[in-house]
């Protein structure tokens, strides 16, 4: 599936030029924050409304960062070493703006 999707993603860049609202699914384990509102765990896709104005999402094992139009960066899950750039170790439930990445 994953090689289906980055295929796509390449072929038909048009399709995700984020001109638009979307419905963003997230599942999997969350123990850290990194499916932010979905949950702690969550087995099937779940809408997460608070990526819908994502241009860009990067999904990492327990961090995951979305990219806005306006070039802000978001972020949530584990920050333990520093991962999230908040400049502590706190994990972060919720999608939360890493203002080190403006502008």
């Amino acid at each position: 599936m994953d090689k289906e999707v980055m295929s796509w993603a390449q072929q038909c860049p048009e399709d995700w030029d984020g001109r638009d609202q979307y419905d963003v699914f997230l599942w999997g384990g969350g123990r850290h924050g990194q499916i932010a509102q979905c949950g702690k765990g969550v087995n099937i896709p779940t809408l997460a409304k608070s990526f819908g104005r994502a241009q860009q999402i990067i999904c990492g094992q327990n961090c995951t960062f979305v990219l806005l139009a306006n070039g802000a960066v978001q972020a949530c899950g584990e920050g333990s070493y520093g991962r999230l750039g908040m400049g502590n170790s706190d994990d972060l439930f919720s999608l939360t703006v890493l203002s080190t990445l403006q502008g």
